[in-house]
């Protein structure tokens, strides 16, 4: 019994070919043979695509690494930094005399002393912020509970009175002072 048909295609005296259409069950030698040399062919395939996808994950990873290689670094003095980052930033600082007053306030900023509303969430049973506005000593104390208390006297005054704090109060530079409990 056959389990497979043949068929012949261009018998013009030429080399004939035979066209399989059995399953893989098949015990006839042309087909065992059609068989292994195509799943050879179908190996050898995934094998090349395998190495191809290699090569282009290791080109991708080093095209990656040379683009954080040259990733800029911020140059010093602060006429340069603040290019730099206005670059970064998509605008640009044309006039030095800007750049400058840009410059003169960050420095500024920078020497500034903290302001109450910096210094409030360091206060507890041992340190207190001070301040003084419109010739008011002022001050804010605190428990272990977290409770804070706001107090005023008189610059050169003894007696501290309960006070309200107001938005001028957390915008005024204060000092953070240590204290007995």
């Amino acid at each position: 019994m056959m389990c497979c048909r043949s068929f012949v295609l261009g018998n013009e005296g030429h080399t004939m070919t035979y066209i399989h259409s059995c399953s893989l069950y098949c015990e006839r030698p042309e087909c065992v043979k059609a068989q292994r040399d195509e799943m050879r062919d179908g190996i050898k395939r995934h094998e090349e695509m395998a190495a191809m996808a290699s090569a282009e994950i290791a080109d991708l990873t080093a095209e990656l690494a040379q683009l954080r290689a040259v990733e800029p670094v911020a140059p010093p003095g602060w006429r340069e930094a603040l290019q730099f980052y206005a670059d970064r930033s998509h605008f640009v600082i044309a006039d030095a005399d800007a750049c400058d007053a840009i410059a003169a306030r960050c420095r500024a900023l920078a020497d500034a002393p903290p302001t109450v509303a910096e210094l409030l969430p360091m206060v507890d049973a041992t340190h207190e912020v001070r301040w003084t506005l419109d010739d008011d000593e002022r001050r804010a104390t605190g428990d272990d509970a977290g409770t804070l208390a706001f107090q005023w006297r008189t610059v050169g005054g003894s007696l501290w009175s309960e006070a309200y704090p107001s938005v001028a109060d957390l915008a005024q530079p204060a000092r953070l002072v240590e204290v007995a409990p």
